[in-house]
C-alpha cells in the first residue's frame, strides 16, 4: 500500500508545471497533458448537472496530475 499526501502547495499550476517540467515536459506537452485532464474530468461530469469554474478545473487537473506522478513512482 502506498500513502500519497496531496497538499496545498501540490494544487498550484508552478509546482505541477515543475514536476512536468523536470520529466522533461515542454509548454506544448504541458498544454495538452492539462487538455487531456480537462477533457478526462468532464466525461465524469458529462449529464451530472455539475458545472465547475476555471479554478475548479485548475485544481483538479492538478491533484490529477500529481497523483498519477506519484502513484506511478
Amino acid at each position: 500500500m502506498q500513502t500519497i499526501t496531496v497538499m496545498d502547495k501540490h494544487l498550484e499550476d508552478p509546482y505541477i508545471d515543475g514536476l512536468l517540467r523536470e520529466k522533461g515536459l515542454g509548454k506544448p506537452q504541458i498544454a495538452r497533458i492539462r487538455s487531456a485532464m480537462r477533457q478526462y474530468i468532464d466525461s465524469f461530469l458529462k449529464g451530472k448537472g455539475i458545472e465547475l469554474d476555471e479554478g475548479a478545473y485548475r485544481v483538479l487537473t492538478n491533484m490529477l496530475i500529481h497523483l498519477i506522478e506519484k502513484s506511478s513512482r
